[in-house]
């Protein structure tokens, strides 16, 4: 599954911080049966993803910046299913789930 991802960085705290998206956010897909995919490995290989967003480099405060993400699902999972954005490496509770329509 190809999704389109829109990123606004908003910085750090006092404002003079930076972010990369695709070192910083982790994308995956939740399935309907409870597996997530598009985490990487072998079996998630999607090929060449237009416009993809690990291209975006780094950005800083306001920045904007649009790109795809891609996740290889398997057919009975995408029904009822839903995107994981979230920080990658965060020990706290920053996952937020986007439901398909």
């Amino acid at each position: 599954m190809l999704v389109p991802i829109k990123v606004t960085y908003t910085g750090t705290g006092s404002g003079t911080g930076s972010g990369t998206p695709w070192v910083d956010l982790s994308i995956r897909f939740h399935g309907s049966g409870g597996n997530t995919f598009g985490a990487g490995g072998e079996d998630d290989y999607c090929g060449v993803v237009p416009d993809s967003l690990s291209d975006v480099s780094e950005m800083f405060p306001n920045a904007e910046a649009s790109g795809n993400a891609c996740g290889s699902v398997p057919t009975d999972q995408v029904q009822g299913g839903s995107w994981i954005v979230e920080e990658s490496l965060s020990l706290d509770s920053s996952r937020v789930f986007f439901a398909l329509i």
